[in-house]
């Protein structure tokens, strides 16, 4: 293990545990935690290739928040507009998911990460917010250490 996959290991171990406690995780994580799985990516891909796969990964997340934009349209028809189904912290950390993994991966850890969210939320957090960031952030930390 490098020091940037120790360091980027304990920023998603921190990221976890402040939106698990809080709801809500530090501004500067997202930026340090960004630099870290990018200069990792960095190390293994060239810069040119490295580029291409954050626009696709962005390009997929674009696509994606437009869909979930659309639903929650009829949601909030539903609900009296009600607002607060996507936090900030969780854009960002789709951000730093994005230049953080190849883009052959891409779409499957974020689809895998999006279920099992879906389902711990089921499990652990019945009635109360989900800690998306968190548990993406769990994810990515169990993806790294098993070398995915």
């Amino acid at each position: 293990m490098t020091y940037f996959t120790v360091i980027g290991c304990a920023l998603l171990a921190i990221v976890f545990y402040q939106d698990v406690k809080y709801r809500g995780v530090s501004w500067y994580l997202f930026p340090l935690l960004a630099l870290v799985m990018a200069w990792k990516e960095l190390n293994d891909w060239p810069l040119a290739v490295y580029m291409e796969s954050v626009g696709i990964n962005f390009f997929i997340i674009i696509i994606q928040l437009g869909l979930f934009y659309l639903i929650s349209i009829n949601i909030r028809k539903r609900r009296d507009g009600r607002t607060g189904l996507l936090g900030l912290g969780d854009l960002l950390f789709f951000g730093v998911m994005a230049m953080g993994i190849e883009y052959s991966l891409f779409p499957i850890l974020f689809t895998i990460s999006l279920v099992l969210s879906l389902v711990a939320s089921f499990l652990f957090f019945r009635g109360k917010t989900i800690p998306l960031a968190g548990l993406q952030a769990v994810f990515l930390l169990v993806c790294i250490l098993f070398g995915v």
